[in-house]
């Protein structure tokens, strides 16, 4: 059952028009339960999609855009920061329906090509996501700059909770813009300090140095504003900066001590055990 239909005009000519509560209280679900964010971005010559969410929620997602003041027939990409199917499962519905051209990382591309799902987000036998391959048209390099509906957007590899996870930015209304994916998350009910980081696995390629040069070299980059996959979005320089900083310590104390924290959460209680279980 779907939704009813809802929107939300996060910043000036941005719109968040899919996604979930991701267990937030009072933050809305826009499409359906599961799905990522998905935001329309309304630039110079166009409109640009962030993200698509699942088939499930694409009829939602229509719904929310035109109710927005737009029509899908307008948008002309989609940019895909990962793999994962709650971002990407309606690609290709996307791509076939309204002729969109979609950006995805030349890494998560060359993956799609021999059918190796590792990226798509999987967990063992998790048999709600649906392996839905799609074609990918612009195989995003790293540190690539290339044009979407009038403006420039700039790629940064920032690999870490995926192997294919990207970083785009782009300038819009004065503000450089950063369209995160999972790379980091502001505070949730769960984890009021913030600094959130995407799951890892090891099916996803995930790495925490990776992880740990990924959030240093976002940390020298100037951002604005970011627009994660789940959540709310990280508004202000500062903020970004500190939640980035946050992230990058939670990293550390990974690294300083992988077999007591488990993504963030301190489990001293463990340690007598892991202690005659090396």
């Amino acid at each position: 059952m779907f939704a009813v239909a809802l929107h939300a005009q996060v910043l000036p000519g941005v719109w968040r028009v899919g996604g979930s509560t991701w267990g937030i209280k009072g933050f809305p679900t826009v499409s359906v339960q599961g799905d990522a964010n998905v935001y329309v971005v309304q630039l110079s010559k166009g409109l640009v999609l962030v993200d698509c969410a699942t088939v499930e929620g694409m009829p939602v997602i229509e719904r929310n855009i035109r109710a927005a003041g737009f029509k899908p027939e307008q948008i002309g990409d989609i940019l895909i920061p990962h793999s994962h199917a709650d971002h990407t499962e309606a690609a290709e519905l996307w791509r076939t329906r309204y002729n969109v051209r979609t950006h995805l990382s030349e890494v998560g591309a060359k993956f799609l090509d021999r059918r190796d799902s590792s990226l798509l987000g999987f967990v063992g036998g998790d048999s709600t996501m649906r392996y839905l391959p799609f074609r990918v048209d612009h195989r995003v390099k790293d540190a690539e700059v290339f044009e979407v509906a009038g403006t420039k957007v700039t790629a940064t590899y920032v690999p870490g909770h995926t192997l294919d996870s990207t970083l785009f930015t782009l300038e819009h209304q004065g503000k450089i813009v950063g369209l995160s994916g999972d790379f980091v998350f502001g505070p949730a009910d769960w984890n009021p300090e913030g600094g959130g980081l995407g799951a890892m696995r090891t099916l996803w390629k995930a790495s925490l140095p990776d992880y740990r040069d990924s959030l240093n070299k976002v940390l020298a980059m100037k951002i604005d504003v970011l627009l994660p996959g789940h959540g709310r979005i990280i508004n202000g320089a500062d903020n970004v900066r500190k939640e980035l900083r946050t992230a990058l310590a939670a990293i550390e104390r990974f690294l300083a001590t992988p077999k007591i924290y488990v993504f963030g959460m301190h489990k001293p209680e463990l340690a007598p055990w892991l202690a005659k279980n090396p």
